[in-house]
Protein backbone atom coordinates (compact mmCIF):
# COMPACT_ATOMS: atom_id res chain seq x y z
CA UNK A 1 0.00 0.00 0.00
CA UNK A 2 1.05 3.18 -0.50
CA UNK A 3 1.98 5.77 2.22
CA UNK A 4 -1.30 8.06 1.92
CA UNK A 5 -3.43 4.92 2.51
CA UNK A 6 -1.09 3.64 5.23
CA UNK A 7 -1.66 6.74 7.10
CA UNK A 8 -5.42 6.60 6.36
CA UNK A 9 -4.96 3.16 8.24
CA UNK A 10 -3.68 4.41 11.23
CA UNK A 11 -5.87 7.13 11.50
CA UNK A 12 -8.49 4.80 11.51
CA UNK A 13 -6.83 3.26 13.76
CA UNK A 14 -6.53 5.49 16.44
CA UNK A 15 -10.32 7.07 16.19
CA UNK A 16 -11.48 4.02 16.76
CA UNK A 17 -9.32 3.23 19.84
CA UNK A 18 -10.57 6.08 20.77
CA UNK A 19 -14.22 5.62 20.64
CA UNK A 20 -13.76 1.83 21.85
CA UNK A 21 -12.21 3.06 25.34
CA UNK A 22 -15.06 6.13 25.70
CA UNK A 23 -17.91 3.47 24.95
CA UNK A 24 -16.65 0.88 27.62
CA UNK A 25 -16.72 3.79 29.72
CA UNK A 26 -20.06 4.99 29.04
CA UNK A 27 -20.81 1.06 29.23
CA UNK A 28 -20.14 0.99 32.32
CA UNK A 29 -21.53 4.23 33.67
CA UNK A 30 -25.14 3.64 32.10
CA UNK A 31 -25.09 -0.11 33.40
CA UNK A 32 -24.35 1.05 36.74
CA UNK A 33 -25.95 4.78 37.04
CA UNK A 34 -23.15 5.88 38.07
CA UNK A 35 -21.49 9.85 37.33
CA UNK A 36 -19.28 10.46 34.38
CA UNK A 37 -16.41 12.57 35.72
CA UNK A 38 -15.91 16.10 34.48
CA UNK A 39 -20.08 16.23 33.73
CA UNK A 40 -21.46 19.36 35.56
CA UNK A 41 -24.96 19.14 34.50
CA UNK A 42 -24.85 23.03 33.47
CA UNK A 43 -26.33 24.20 30.29
CA UNK A 44 -26.88 21.81 27.31
CA UNK A 45 -24.09 19.56 28.43
CA UNK A 46 -26.20 17.31 31.04
CA UNK A 47 -24.69 13.32 30.55
CA UNK A 48 -27.03 12.28 33.55
CA UNK A 49 -29.77 13.06 31.41
CA UNK A 50 -28.48 11.88 28.16
CA UNK A 51 -27.95 8.67 29.77
CA UNK A 52 -30.66 8.39 32.45
CA UNK A 53 -32.95 9.07 29.12
CA UNK A 54 -34.81 5.57 27.56
CA UNK A 55 -32.86 6.69 24.51
CA UNK A 56 -29.51 5.56 26.25
CA UNK A 57 -30.55 1.92 26.04
CA UNK A 58 -31.94 -0.82 23.19
CA UNK A 59 -34.02 -3.66 24.70
CA UNK A 60 -32.67 -2.60 28.24
CA UNK A 61 -29.28 -2.74 26.81
CA UNK A 62 -26.53 0.60 26.59
CA UNK A 63 -26.19 1.45 23.49
CA UNK A 64 -22.68 1.99 23.45
CA UNK A 65 -22.25 -1.70 24.31
CA UNK A 66 -22.92 -1.80 20.49
CA UNK A 67 -20.68 0.51 19.72
CA UNK A 68 -17.90 -1.06 21.69
CA UNK A 69 -18.24 -4.08 19.60
CA UNK A 70 -18.24 -2.48 16.34
CA UNK A 71 -15.26 -0.67 16.77
CA UNK A 72 -13.47 -3.62 18.35
CA UNK A 73 -14.85 -5.16 14.86
CA UNK A 74 -12.98 -2.27 13.02
CA UNK A 75 -9.77 -3.08 14.50
CA UNK A 76 -9.74 -6.18 14.06
CA UNK A 77 -10.73 -5.78 10.23
CA UNK A 78 -7.94 -3.25 9.64
CA UNK A 79 -5.48 -5.73 9.39
CA UNK A 80 -6.43 -8.05 6.45
CA UNK A 81 -7.25 -4.78 4.88
CA UNK A 82 -3.95 -3.29 4.95
CA UNK A 83 -2.94 -6.74 3.41
CA UNK A 84 -5.40 -7.38 0.61
CA UNK A 85 -6.98 -4.44 -1.68
CA UNK A 86 -9.93 -6.66 -1.87
CA UNK A 87 -12.34 -9.22 0.10
CA UNK A 88 -14.33 -9.93 3.51
CA UNK A 89 -12.13 -7.66 5.53
CA UNK A 90 -13.08 -4.46 2.98
CA UNK A 91 -17.02 -5.55 3.44
CA UNK A 92 -16.39 -5.43 6.83
CA UNK A 93 -14.94 -2.68 7.47
CA UNK A 94 -17.11 -0.91 4.87
CA UNK A 95 -19.87 -2.04 6.43
CA UNK A 96 -19.15 -0.86 10.43
CA UNK A 97 -17.72 2.28 9.45
CA UNK A 98 -21.10 3.27 7.79
CA UNK A 99 -23.10 1.68 10.75
CA UNK A 100 -20.89 4.25 13.39
CA UNK A 101 -21.75 6.65 10.86
CA UNK A 102 -24.91 6.33 10.93
CA UNK A 103 -25.85 5.23 14.69
CA UNK A 104 -23.78 8.86 14.98
CA UNK A 105 -26.09 10.95 12.95
CA UNK A 106 -28.62 9.35 14.95
CA UNK A 107 -28.06 9.60 18.33
CA UNK A 108 -27.02 13.27 17.92
CA UNK A 109 -30.52 14.06 16.04
CA UNK A 110 -31.67 12.60 19.30
CA UNK A 111 -30.02 14.65 21.54
CA UNK A 112 -30.49 18.11 19.89
CA UNK A 113 -34.23 17.98 19.51
CA UNK A 114 -35.30 15.03 21.85
CA UNK A 115 -33.28 14.99 24.96
CA UNK A 116 -32.49 18.77 24.15
CA UNK A 117 -28.96 17.50 26.44
CA UNK A 118 -25.83 16.79 25.39
CA UNK A 119 -23.30 14.08 26.67
CA UNK A 120 -19.53 15.36 25.40
CA UNK A 121 -18.55 11.54 26.04
CA UNK A 122 -20.78 10.46 24.02
CA UNK A 123 -20.29 13.36 21.23
CA UNK A 124 -16.71 12.73 20.98
CA UNK A 125 -17.06 8.86 20.24
CA UNK A 126 -19.98 10.31 17.56
CA UNK A 127 -17.03 12.46 16.02
CA UNK A 128 -14.97 9.29 16.02
CA UNK A 129 -17.27 7.09 14.25
CA UNK A 130 -18.13 9.94 11.44
CA UNK A 131 -14.67 10.04 11.12
CA UNK A 132 -13.90 6.66 10.56
CA UNK A 133 -16.47 6.38 8.00
CA UNK A 134 -14.74 9.46 6.10
CA UNK A 135 -11.03 7.86 6.29
CA UNK A 136 -12.71 4.32 5.19
CA UNK A 137 -13.83 6.40 2.15
CA UNK A 138 -11.13 7.96 1.15
CA UNK A 139 -8.98 4.57 1.92
CA UNK A 140 -11.39 2.73 -0.07
CA UNK A 141 -10.25 5.33 -3.24
CA UNK A 142 -6.64 5.41 -2.46
CA UNK A 143 -6.26 1.64 -3.00
CA UNK A 144 -8.62 1.59 -5.92
CA UNK A 145 -6.76 3.81 -7.73
CA UNK A 146 -3.25 2.40 -6.47
CA UNK A 147 -4.65 -0.83 -8.17
CA UNK A 148 -6.02 0.58 -10.66
CA UNK A 149 -2.63 2.54 -11.85
CA UNK A 150 -0.70 -1.25 -11.32
CA UNK A 151 -0.99 -2.09 -14.80
CA UNK A 152 -0.77 1.63 -16.15
CA UNK A 153 2.75 2.07 -14.96
CA UNK A 154 4.01 -1.20 -15.71
CA UNK A 155 2.79 -1.15 -19.62
CA UNK A 156 4.54 2.65 -19.91
CA UNK A 157 7.47 0.78 -18.31
CA UNK A 158 7.10 2.74 -15.27
CA UNK A 159 8.80 1.28 -12.02
CA UNK A 160 7.89 -2.13 -10.03
CA UNK A 161 5.66 -2.22 -7.59
CA UNK A 162 4.88 -4.98 -5.28
CA UNK A 163 1.25 -6.33 -6.57
CA UNK A 164 -1.54 -6.36 -4.20
CA UNK A 165 -3.41 -9.11 -3.78
CA UNK A 166 -6.75 -8.93 -5.16
CA UNK A 167 -9.78 -11.33 -5.27
CA UNK A 168 -10.63 -13.82 -7.94
CA UNK A 169 -13.80 -12.21 -8.98
CA UNK A 170 -12.96 -8.57 -9.81
CA UNK A 171 -16.20 -7.87 -10.38
CA UNK A 172 -17.53 -8.32 -6.90
CA UNK A 173 -15.39 -5.16 -6.13
CA UNK A 174 -18.50 -3.07 -7.49
CA UNK A 175 -21.16 -5.00 -5.05
CA UNK A 176 -18.91 -4.98 -1.84
CA UNK A 177 -20.17 -1.27 -1.46
CA UNK A 178 -23.15 -2.10 -2.00
CA UNK A 179 -23.77 -5.12 -0.15
CA UNK A 180 -21.79 -3.19 3.01
CA UNK A 181 -24.33 -0.19 2.38
CA UNK A 182 -27.21 -2.68 3.05
CA UNK A 183 -26.27 -4.74 5.78
CA UNK A 184 -25.35 -1.46 7.36
CA UNK A 185 -28.53 0.27 7.09
CA UNK A 186 -30.77 -2.84 7.92
CA UNK A 187 -28.45 -2.85 11.20
CA UNK A 188 -29.40 0.91 11.57
CA UNK A 189 -32.74 0.61 11.30
CA UNK A 190 -32.90 -2.13 13.19
CA UNK A 191 -31.37 0.17 16.21
CA UNK A 192 -34.02 2.78 15.61
CA UNK A 193 -36.91 0.32 15.17
CA UNK A 194 -35.72 -1.24 18.57
CA UNK A 195 -35.72 2.31 20.52
CA UNK A 196 -39.05 3.71 18.53
CA UNK A 197 -41.01 0.92 19.44
CA UNK A 198 -39.85 -1.05 22.64
CA UNK A 199 -38.95 1.62 25.13
CA UNK A 200 -37.48 0.09 28.15
CA UNK A 201 -39.26 1.00 31.78
CA UNK A 202 -37.89 3.96 33.37
CA UNK A 203 -38.61 2.34 36.60
CA UNK A 204 -37.45 -1.37 37.91
CA UNK A 205 -38.37 -2.88 41.14
CA UNK A 206 -35.46 -4.69 42.12
CA UNK A 207 -35.81 -6.82 45.22
CA UNK A 208 -32.98 -6.63 47.89
CA UNK A 209 -33.69 -8.98 51.16
CA UNK A 210 -34.24 -6.86 54.02
CA UNK A 211 -33.10 -6.92 57.33
CA UNK A 212 -34.83 -8.57 60.53
CA UNK A 213 -36.21 -5.33 62.67
CA UNK A 214 -35.12 -6.01 66.27
CA UNK A 215 -36.31 -3.59 68.43
CA UNK A 216 -33.16 -3.75 70.98
CA UNK A 217 -30.78 -2.88 68.36
CA UNK A 218 -32.39 0.65 67.63
CA UNK A 219 -31.20 4.22 68.13
CA UNK A 220 -31.28 7.43 67.38
CA UNK A 221 -29.51 6.83 64.11
CA UNK A 222 -30.60 3.15 62.78
CA UNK A 223 -31.97 4.87 59.80
CA UNK A 224 -28.47 5.38 58.10
CA UNK A 225 -26.34 3.06 60.16
CA UNK A 226 -23.62 1.20 57.61
CA UNK A 227 -23.50 -2.39 57.83
CA UNK A 228 -22.94 -3.85 60.78
CA UNK A 229 -20.21 -6.33 61.45
CA UNK A 230 -21.86 -9.93 61.39
CA UNK A 231 -19.30 -11.43 63.05
CA UNK A 232 -19.58 -9.85 65.79
CA UNK A 233 -22.68 -10.36 68.17
CA UNK A 234 -22.33 -7.22 70.32
CA UNK A 235 -25.03 -4.50 69.54
CA UNK A 236 -23.39 -1.69 67.33
CA UNK A 237 -22.45 1.55 69.53
CA UNK A 238 -23.87 4.55 68.94
CA UNK A 239 -22.32 7.76 67.57
CA UNK A 240 -22.48 10.49 68.93
CA UNK A 241 -20.49 14.13 69.20
CA UNK A 242 -17.65 16.23 70.31
CA UNK A 243 -17.75 20.13 70.62
CA UNK A 244 -16.44 22.02 67.58
CA UNK A 245 -14.91 24.87 66.76
CA UNK A 246 -16.61 27.49 64.82
CA UNK A 247 -16.92 26.52 61.19
CA UNK A 248 -14.83 27.56 58.52
CA UNK A 249 -15.90 29.61 55.25
CA UNK A 250 -15.04 28.46 51.93
CA UNK A 251 -13.95 30.95 49.51
CA UNK A 252 -17.78 31.45 48.04
CA UNK A 253 -19.00 31.50 52.22
CA UNK A 254 -19.92 28.17 52.20
CA UNK A 255 -19.93 26.35 55.82
CA UNK A 256 -17.53 23.17 55.91
CA UNK A 257 -17.94 20.50 58.34
CA UNK A 258 -15.83 19.25 60.46
CA UNK A 259 -14.74 15.06 60.45
CA UNK A 260 -14.05 14.48 63.66
CA UNK A 261 -16.89 12.81 66.38
CA UNK A 262 -16.83 10.19 68.99
CA UNK A 263 -18.75 7.55 70.61
CA UNK A 264 -20.69 8.30 73.51
CA UNK A 265 -23.04 5.73 75.94
CA UNK A 266 -26.85 5.41 75.01
CA UNK A 267 -29.10 8.00 77.00
CA UNK A 268 -32.20 6.71 78.97
CA UNK A 269 -34.18 9.51 77.16
CA UNK A 270 -33.34 7.55 73.98
CA UNK A 271 -34.14 4.22 75.10
CA UNK A 272 -37.72 4.94 76.21
CA UNK A 273 -38.34 6.77 73.11
CA UNK A 274 -41.33 4.95 71.34
CA UNK A 275 -40.44 3.70 67.94
CA UNK A 276 -42.08 2.28 64.96
CA UNK A 277 -39.76 0.42 62.98
CA UNK A 278 -39.86 -0.82 59.31
CA UNK A 279 -37.02 -2.93 57.56
CA UNK A 280 -36.24 -1.21 54.19
CA UNK A 281 -34.46 -3.30 51.61
CA UNK A 282 -30.80 -2.18 50.95
CA UNK A 283 -30.28 -0.45 54.38
CA UNK A 284 -28.28 -2.54 56.48
CA UNK A 285 -30.40 -2.03 59.97
CA UNK A 286 -34.31 -1.33 60.26
CA UNK A 287 -35.38 2.69 59.95
CA UNK A 288 -36.95 4.38 63.06
CA UNK A 289 -39.75 6.98 61.85
CA UNK A 290 -39.97 8.25 64.86
CA UNK A 291 -36.73 9.53 64.17
CA UNK A 292 -36.21 10.38 61.00
CA UNK A 293 -37.56 12.86 58.17
CA UNK A 294 -40.85 12.01 57.31
CA UNK A 295 -43.09 13.38 54.68
CA UNK A 296 -46.69 11.80 55.13
CA UNK A 297 -48.50 9.70 57.80
CA UNK A 298 -45.73 8.46 60.05
CA UNK A 299 -48.08 5.57 60.67
CA UNK A 300 -48.54 4.63 56.73
CA UNK A 301 -49.02 1.14 55.57
CA UNK A 302 -47.04 2.12 52.96
CA UNK A 303 -43.23 4.04 53.30
CA UNK A 304 -41.00 4.73 50.82
CA UNK A 305 -36.98 5.95 51.67
CA UNK A 306 -35.83 8.87 49.37
CA UNK A 307 -32.22 9.10 48.76
CA UNK A 308 -31.45 12.72 47.50
CA UNK A 309 -29.43 16.03 47.30
CA UNK A 310 -30.80 19.61 46.58
CA UNK A 311 -28.16 19.92 43.86
CA UNK A 312 -29.20 16.72 41.89
CA UNK A 313 -31.60 17.91 39.01
CA UNK A 314 -32.88 14.01 39.06
CA UNK A 315 -34.22 14.44 42.60
CA UNK A 316 -35.69 17.92 41.75
CA UNK A 317 -37.48 16.81 38.48
CA UNK A 318 -38.39 13.36 41.26
CA UNK A 319 -39.69 16.17 43.86
CA UNK A 320 -42.86 17.40 42.35
CA UNK A 321 -43.89 13.28 41.64
CA UNK A 322 -43.54 12.49 44.71
CA UNK A 323 -45.39 15.41 46.75
CA UNK A 324 -48.45 14.28 44.04
CA UNK A 325 -48.15 10.78 45.36
CA UNK A 326 -48.82 12.31 49.04
CA UNK A 327 -51.62 13.77 47.58
CA UNK A 328 -53.18 11.25 45.74
CA UNK A 329 -52.47 8.42 48.51
CA UNK A 330 -53.21 10.31 51.76
CA UNK A 331 -52.40 8.75 54.77
CA UNK A 332 -51.47 5.50 53.02
CA UNK A 333 -47.71 7.10 52.22
CA UNK A 334 -45.02 8.23 54.01
CA UNK A 335 -41.58 9.11 52.81
CA UNK A 336 -38.84 9.26 54.67
CA UNK A 337 -36.00 11.54 53.20
CA UNK A 338 -32.16 10.91 53.72
CA UNK A 339 -29.65 13.17 52.67
CA UNK A 340 -26.93 11.75 50.04
CA UNK A 341 -25.17 15.62 49.20
CA UNK A 342 -22.56 14.98 46.00
CA UNK A 343 -19.98 16.60 47.86
CA UNK A 344 -16.59 15.40 48.89
CA UNK A 345 -16.96 17.77 52.07
CA UNK A 346 -18.77 15.82 53.83
CA UNK A 347 -19.26 12.80 51.22
CA UNK A 348 -16.16 10.51 51.28
CA UNK A 349 -17.20 8.72 47.99
CA UNK A 350 -17.12 12.08 46.22
CA UNK A 351 -13.51 12.71 45.15
CA UNK A 352 -13.73 15.73 43.25
CA UNK A 353 -16.07 18.50 44.01
CA UNK A 354 -18.53 19.76 41.05
CA UNK A 355 -19.49 23.56 40.91
CA UNK A 356 -23.38 22.49 41.13
CA UNK A 357 -23.01 20.82 44.06
CA UNK A 358 -20.51 23.25 45.79
CA UNK A 359 -22.95 23.70 48.94
CA UNK A 360 -24.55 20.55 48.81
CA UNK A 361 -23.76 19.77 52.31
CA UNK A 362 -24.55 23.09 53.42
CA UNK A 363 -28.09 22.18 52.56
CA UNK A 364 -28.65 19.09 53.87
CA UNK A 365 -27.54 20.34 56.96
CA UNK A 366 -29.99 23.36 56.66
CA UNK A 367 -32.65 21.09 55.68
CA UNK A 368 -31.96 18.71 58.78
CA UNK A 369 -31.73 21.39 60.84
CA UNK A 370 -34.93 23.17 60.39
CA UNK A 371 -36.06 19.35 60.87
CA UNK A 372 -35.31 19.20 64.16
CA UNK A 373 -36.11 22.55 65.29
CA UNK A 374 -39.00 23.54 63.27
CA UNK A 375 -40.26 20.12 62.12
CA UNK A 376 -44.12 21.41 61.30
CA UNK A 377 -42.01 23.65 58.79
CA UNK A 378 -39.94 21.13 57.22
CA UNK A 379 -42.01 20.32 54.04
CA UNK A 380 -42.13 24.00 53.23
CA UNK A 381 -38.43 24.51 53.31
CA UNK A 382 -37.83 21.04 51.65
CA UNK A 383 -40.13 22.32 48.95
CA UNK A 384 -38.98 25.39 48.82
CA UNK A 385 -35.18 24.08 48.11
CA UNK A 386 -36.78 21.52 45.40
CA UNK A 387 -39.82 23.72 43.80
CA UNK A 388 -37.47 25.71 40.84
CA UNK A 389 -35.13 24.05 38.52
CA UNK A 390 -31.72 25.53 40.67
CA UNK A 391 -31.52 25.32 44.26
CA UNK A 392 -32.03 29.22 46.01
CA UNK A 393 -28.67 30.96 46.69
CA UNK A 394 -26.96 29.39 49.80
CA UNK A 395 -27.14 32.78 51.61
CA UNK A 396 -30.94 32.80 50.59
CA UNK A 397 -31.39 29.57 52.01
CA UNK A 398 -29.88 30.04 55.18
CA UNK A 399 -32.27 33.22 55.39
CA UNK A 400 -35.40 31.23 54.95
CA UNK A 401 -33.92 28.34 57.58
CA UNK A 402 -34.12 30.90 59.97
CA UNK A 403 -36.85 32.54 59.17
CA UNK A 404 -38.56 28.59 60.05
CA UNK A 405 -36.53 27.84 62.86
CA UNK A 406 -34.72 30.64 64.43
CA UNK A 407 -31.28 31.37 64.36
CA UNK A 408 -30.29 28.34 66.00
CA UNK A 409 -30.27 26.79 62.78
CA UNK A 410 -26.78 28.50 62.09
CA UNK A 411 -25.44 28.42 65.27
CA UNK A 412 -25.82 25.52 67.14
CA UNK A 413 -22.87 23.07 67.17
CA UNK A 414 -24.36 20.06 68.18
CA UNK A 415 -27.00 20.04 66.12
CA UNK A 416 -24.13 20.44 63.14
CA UNK A 417 -22.58 17.66 64.43
CA UNK A 418 -25.72 15.54 64.54
CA UNK A 419 -26.40 16.13 60.98
CA UNK A 420 -22.99 15.63 59.92
CA UNK A 421 -22.70 11.80 61.19
CA UNK A 422 -26.16 11.85 59.77
CA UNK A 423 -25.00 12.50 56.19
CA UNK A 424 -21.91 10.13 56.56
CA UNK A 425 -24.14 7.48 57.46
CA UNK A 426 -26.20 7.80 54.59
CA UNK A 427 -23.73 8.27 52.13
CA UNK A 428 -21.94 5.15 53.60
CA UNK A 429 -25.21 3.66 52.89
CA UNK A 430 -25.77 4.56 49.74
CA UNK A 431 -22.21 3.37 48.40
CA UNK A 432 -23.11 0.24 49.12
CA UNK A 433 -26.10 0.45 46.86
CA UNK A 434 -24.07 1.16 43.49
CA UNK A 435 -26.70 3.37 41.95
CA UNK A 436 -26.88 6.96 41.70
CA UNK A 437 -29.31 9.72 42.91
CA UNK A 438 -32.54 10.24 42.93
CA UNK A 439 -32.76 6.89 44.82
CA UNK A 440 -36.32 5.50 46.19
CA UNK A 441 -36.47 2.20 48.99
CA UNK A 442 -39.21 0.39 49.55
CA UNK A 443 -39.58 -2.81 52.14
CA UNK A 444 -39.42 -4.93 48.91
CA UNK A 445 -36.35 -3.76 47.30
CA UNK A 446 -34.68 -0.74 45.44
CA UNK A 447 -36.24 1.31 42.97
CA UNK A 448 -34.13 2.54 40.24
CA UNK A 449 -34.70 5.18 37.37
CA UNK A 450 -36.92 8.40 37.47
CA UNK A 451 -40.49 8.48 36.08
CA UNK A 452 -41.42 10.83 32.93
CA UNK A 453 -44.83 11.52 34.07
CA UNK A 454 -46.09 11.65 37.79
CA UNK A 455 -48.46 9.01 35.88
CA UNK A 456 -45.92 6.46 35.52
CA UNK A 457 -45.30 7.24 38.82
CA UNK A 458 -49.10 6.63 40.14
CA UNK A 459 -49.24 3.36 37.75
CA UNK A 460 -45.46 2.00 39.04
CA UNK A 461 -46.68 2.59 42.46
CA UNK A 462 -50.18 0.80 42.34
CA UNK A 463 -49.08 -1.87 40.01
CA UNK A 464 -46.06 -3.36 42.44
CA UNK A 465 -46.70 -1.68 45.75
CA UNK A 466 -50.38 -1.89 45.94
CA UNK A 467 -51.02 1.23 46.60
CA UNK A 468 -54.32 2.60 45.82
CA UNK A 469 -56.17 6.03 45.27
CA UNK A 470 -57.96 8.26 46.87
CA UNK A 471 -61.44 8.56 46.11
CA UNK A 472 -61.03 12.15 45.54
CA UNK A 473 -58.25 11.56 43.67
CA UNK A 474 -58.75 8.73 41.51
CA UNK A 475 -59.70 9.58 37.87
Amino acid sequence: MSGPAKLLIALIAALSVVALGLSGYLSWSTWNSSPLAGCTGEGLIDCDTVLSSVWSKWLGMPVSLFGLFTYVVILASLGPVAKYANGLAWTVLFTCSLLAAGAAMWFIGLQALVIHSFCFYCMIVHTCGISVCVCTLLLLRSVTEEVEDEPMSAFFGGPETVAVPVDESPRLLGFRPLVASVIAAVCLGILMAGQLLVKPETMVLEVIAVPSVEEETSDEFDVELAEPDTSQEDEPEELSFTPISEPSEGENGEELFEEEFEEEDDSPEQQTRSSRMISIGGLPQAIDLSESIVLGNPDAEHVLVEMLDYTCRHCRRLHPYLHASLERYGDQLAIVVLYVPLSKKCNSSVKRDQVVHLHACDYARLGYSVWKLAPEHFAEFHDYLLEKEKAPSIFDAREQAMRLAGEAVLIDEELKNEAFVRVRKNCAAHVKLKTGLPLLLTEKGMIRGVPQSEAELFEFLETKLGLQPLPSSAQ
